[in-house]
């Protein structure tokens, strides 16, 4: 099977949450369907991203991103009344070659991942598959409890954006998935129980439990310009330890 995988970030190296998942996901369904990789950027790419992803992909296409352009379309998307990050990864420029992409290559289903990028394909007649991943109105909604009263303005505009967002693009799609039941619950679409639970999960072949008595502190790792790592990373420390 010919498999479109449309991503927001080029997922390598490893260091973000939705990389890894997506570079997972291609592993193991690389052993069976052919990988068209198409991932949007808006940073420089690491040395030994393309030679690492090609193991993976049978073809890999890098659409740049620039800064100019995201405070374009950023400001053009407000007034559309969508979703700032959706403004932040869209270019019709780009949207134009991917489905040029798409005619050409003719794959049998879709991937996208986080609704930064569905705006590609949203119209696309093919079978569809959109992984929310978090419930991203949810996550806004957390950033506004804590943010100074300017940003809980643009905070809230987003937040009605991306509710009636995460709804309407629901129906463009033929199968959905999410990281977990409690963001399920978030998704405000009627059907959103249908959405199929994928969690994240540690690679055994890289890390194994180690057979002896823990002597040192706990380390928590992970991206923290991502707020649910913050609070998680503060609830470990206030409220376990």
């Amino acid at each position: 099977m010919k498999l479109f995988v449309i991503l927001s970030r080029v997922p390598y190296p490893l260091e973000k949450g939705d990389k890894l998942r997506a570079f997972n996901q291609m592993k193991e369904l690389s052993k069976k369907h052919e990988i068209f990789l198409c991932a949007l950027n808006d940073h420089k790419i690491h040395p030994d991203a393309i030679s690492i992803l090609s193991d993976y992909c049978k073809k890999i296409y890098i659409f740049p991103i620039t800064k100019w352009s995201i405070f374009i379309y950023v400001i053009l998307f407000f007034f559309k009344g969508k979703p700032l990050q959706c403004g932040y990864f869209y270019r019709h420029s780009i949207y134009k070659k991917i489905n040029k992409l798409i005619q050409t290559i003719q794959p049998d289903h879709i991937y996208s991942q986080l609704i930064r990028t569905t705006e590609y394909v949203k119209s696309q007649k093919i079978n569809k598959t959109l992984d929310y991943q978090d419930a991203f109105s949810k996550g806004v909604n957390r950033m506004m409890e804590k943010a100074p009263f300017w940003k809980r303005f643009v905070l809230s505009i987003e937040y009605k954006r991306l509710l009636r967002y995460e709804k309407e693009i629901f129906n463009c799609f033929d199968n959905h998935t999410i990281i977990t039941h409690v963001d399920r619950v978030f998704i405000p679409h009627p059907s959103a129980k249908s959405i199929t639970v994928f969690p994240n999960g540690v690679d055994l072949s890289l890390f194994s439990p180690i057979n002896k008595e823990k002597i040192y502190d706990l380390i928590f790792t992970g991206n923290f310009s991502y707020p649910p790592n913050i609070d998680a990373a503060t609830f470990l420390v206030q409220e376990i330890l």
